[in-house]
């Protein structure tokens, strides 16, 4: 038992959970901007395109609510509401093509630095290959 703990102070230690805790946050609003993004942009856009109808609210319906006379409902209508399947379609484009482009720029980033890295270590790998000759020359 001691040994788990010992595992999870060095995993919290680390930072690895405070990492996956900001990432999770930030997984979260970003999901919210995406729904907002769908809802409130695209869809009525796509509303547009399908004659004004909200895509949300299309569905095919295979039994209509039975009601009282009263107008209370007795049994609820059951229908297919393909339309929040469509919604759901287009939030999971638009989430995976956002990450792709943010991996896509952060693995340029990761190139130019490691490119960067290296150009630095060959200059000072010449460096001190010059020098090394110069304290044999010196000897």
């Amino acid at each position: 038992m001691s040994k788990i703990i010992s595992e999870f102070k060095e995993f919290a230690i680390k930072g690895n959970a405070i990492d996956m805790a900001v990432g999770v946050i930030i997984g979260a609003s970003f999901s919210k901007i995406v729904s907002s993004l769908v809802k409130d942009i695209l869809t009525p856009i796509l509303s547009i395109l399908t004659s004004g109808k909200d895509l949300s609210n299309l569905q095919f319906i295979i039994f209509e609510a039975i009601k009282d006379t009263s107008g209370n409902i007795i049994k609820p209508e059951m229908a297919i509401k393909y339309g929040m399947l469509i919604n759901s379609i287009i939030d999971f484009l638009i989430v995976a093509s956002c990450l792709f482009f943010v991996i896509k720029v952060i693995n340029k980033l990761r190139s130019l630095f490691v490119k960067e890295q290296n150009k630095l270590l060959t200059e000072q790998n010449k460096l001190l290959s010059e020098q090394v000759r110069l304290l044999r020359r010196n000897k």
